[in-house]
C-alpha cells in the first residue's frame, strides 16, 4: 500500500491518499503517518480518501482497530469531522463497520462517501 498525507490548508484538513491493497498491518502505518504530520493537532479533520485501494481487512480485526483507534481520542480530539471515501461496495460496507464500531467521543462526525468531491463539501460544511 501506497499512503501519502497532504494538508489544505482551505479545509484545514490533512488529506490521506491511499493506493494499492490495504491490510490491518497497514492501519499502524497510517495512523503512525497522520500523528507525524507536521500540520496534525488535536481535533484537525481528515479525509481517508481510498478510491485507488482495496480494503482486506476481516470484520474482527476492524472491530480491532476500531478500538484501538477510540482509545486516542484525545490524541486525535473529540471535536471534528473525518471523512473516508472508497469506491468499491465491499469497501464502503467494511467502512460502515468501522464506523459503527468507532466510539471516539460526541463532538467527532465520520461519514462515508463515494466520491472525494462528496467528502470535501461535507468537511466544509
Amino acid at each position: 500500500m501506497t499512503i501519502k498525507f497532504e494538508y489544505d490548508a482551505s479545509m484545514d484538513c490533512i488529506v490521506i491518499e491511499t493506493e494499492g491493497v490495504i491490510v490491518y498491518d497497514d492501519l499502524a502505518a497510517l495512523m503512525q503517518g497522520l500523528m507525524s504530520h507536521e500540520k496534525f493537532r488535536p481535533n484537525i479533520s481528515q479525509i481517508l480518501d481510498c478510491t485507488n485501494a482495496a480494503l482486506e481487512i476481516p470484520m474482527n480485526q476492524i472491530k480491532r482497530f476500531a478500538a484501538e483507534a477510540s482509545k486516542l481520542g484525545e490524541v486525535f480530539g473529540e471535536d471534528r469531522k473525518l471523512a473516508m471515501v472508497v469506491s468499491r461496495d465491499i469497501d464502503f460496507a467494511q467502512m460502515r463497520q468501522y464506523e459503527a464500531f468507532l466510539q471516539i467521543g460526541p463532538g467527532v462526525q465520520v461519514q462515508i462517501f463515494r466520491s472525494l468531491d462528496q467528502a470535501r463539501g461535507w468537511i466544509r460544511g
